[in-house]
C-alpha cells in the first residue's frame, strides 16, 4: 500500500494510517505508536517489545512451599520460570498449582528441571473484564448458597465448592494484570487490596460451607435473614464500585454498622448460631474493605 508523505511546518513529515488499520488495531487519537528500523524498513508497532521477566530457582527442599511460591511468581509478573529439583514429587506439586494460574504452562520438562512460561497474550484491558467476572462469580456463590441453605440442600452446597478454582484463577490473574497494566501504576495498592478482599470474602463463604457440611447443623430463620442482608450488602457494594457516589458510600457503610450490631446481638442470644454468625461477621468486614478501596480509587481518579 502506498501513502503520500505530508509536510507540516518546516521539518516535520507525516504519513497517515489507513482507517481500516486503525480500526483493526484499536488505534485512536492521542495513542502512541512505536517506530523501529529493521533491515532497511521502517516498522510501526502499536506497543513496545515487552521485556521477559525470568528467574531460575532450585526448589529441592521447599516442599509444599512450592505451591505458594509459584503463585507469588505468577502474580509478581514473571513470564519465564525454571525450576530445578531432584524429587519427582516437586514436579507433581508444580503441576497441581498451575491450574490456578491462567496462562502458565510447562513448556519443557526434564528429569531434574522444568520450564514454565506464560503462553497467553496479556492485554491491559483484560484486567477490567477479569475483575468484573470475579465480582460476578462471588455474587453467584452468595446467591446459590442462600438458595441451598433455605432448602438444607447439602449436595447443592458441595457443588458451590467447585467454584473455588475459578475464583483462585480470576484472583491470581487480576493481581498479575494489576502489575502488568501501566495505566494502573498509581492505583496498584488500592486494586491489590480490593481484589484480595473479594477473594477473602469468597473464602469465608467456603469455610462456612465446610462448617455447615461437617457439623450437619440447620441454620435458624434469624441467621438466614441476616445471611440475606449480608448478600444484599454485597450487591450494593458491587453497584457502588461501578457507579461510585460518595453519599451512597456513606449510606452503605451505615448499613454495615447496623448489620454488625444485629449479628453481635444475635450471637449473644443463640449459641447454636454463634459460629455461623462469626463467619458472617468476617464476611461483612471483608466486604467493607471493598468500600474503602472503592473510595480510595475514586479520589485517586480525581
Amino acid at each position: 500500500m502506498r501513502r503520500n508523505v505530508i509536510q507540516l511546518a518546516n521539518s516535520t513529515l507525516v504519513v497517515s494510517l489507513p482507517a481500516q488499520w486503525t480500526r483493526d488495531f484499536g488505534i485512536n487519537k492521542g495513542d502512541q505508536v512505536f517506530l523501529e528500523l529493521f533491515e532497511g524498513n521502517i516498522l510501526i508497532k502499536i506497543s513496545e517489545e515487552k521485556k521477559i521477566k525470568s528467574i531460575v530457582l532450585d526448589i529441592e527442599k521447599y516442599g509444599r512451599f512450592i505451591l505458594k511460591l509459584i503463585i507469588c511468581l505468577y502474580t509478581s509478573g514473571y513470564d519465564h520460570v525454571t525450576f530445578k529439583y531432584k524429587n519427582i514429587g516437586d514436579l507433581r506439586l508444580i503441576e497441581k498449582i498451575l491450574k490456578d494460574s491462567i496462562g502458565y504452562e510447562i513448556i519443557e520438562q526434564g528429569k531434574s528441571h522444568c520450564v514454565i512460561r506464560i503462553v497467553t497474550t496479556e492485554l491491559e484491558d483484560e484486567f477490567n473484564n477479569t475483575l468484573r467476572r470475579l465480582f460476578l462469580v462471588t455474587k453467584n456463590v452468595i446467591d446459590s448458597m442462600g438458595k441451598y441453605l433455605k432448602k438444607n440442600d447439602i449436595k447443592g452446597l458441595k457443588s458451590i465448592l467447585d467454584l473455588e478454582v475459578t475464583i483462585n484463577r480470576l484472583t491470581n490473574f487480576s493481581l498479575r494484570m494489576i502489575l502488568k497494566n501501566k495505566s494502573l501504576k498509581d492505583k496498584t495498592p488500592f486494586f491489590y487490596n480490593l481484589v484480595n478482599s473479594i477473594e477473602k470474602t469468597a473464602d469465608e463463604y467456603k469455610f462456612l460451607i465446610y462448617y455447615i457440611i461437617d457439623s450437619k447443623i440447620v441454620i435458624s430463620k434469624n441467621a438466614l435473614s441476616l445471611y440475606d442482608e449480608v448478600g444484599d450488602y454485597f450487591n450494593q457494594i458491587y453497584g457502588l464500585f461501578y457507579n461510585y457516589e460518595l453519599d451512597k458510600s456513606a449510606k452503605i457503610f451505615c448499613k454495615m454498622e447496623d448489620i454488625l450490631d444485629r449479628i453481635i446481638s444475635s450471637r449473644e442470644k443463640s449459641v447454636s448460631d454463634s459460629i455461623v454468625l462469626n463467619y458472617l461477621r468476617n464476611i461483612v468486614m471483608n466486604m467493607t474493605n471493598i468500600i474503602y478501596e472503592s473510595t480510595n480509587l475514586n479520589f485517586k481518579s480525581n
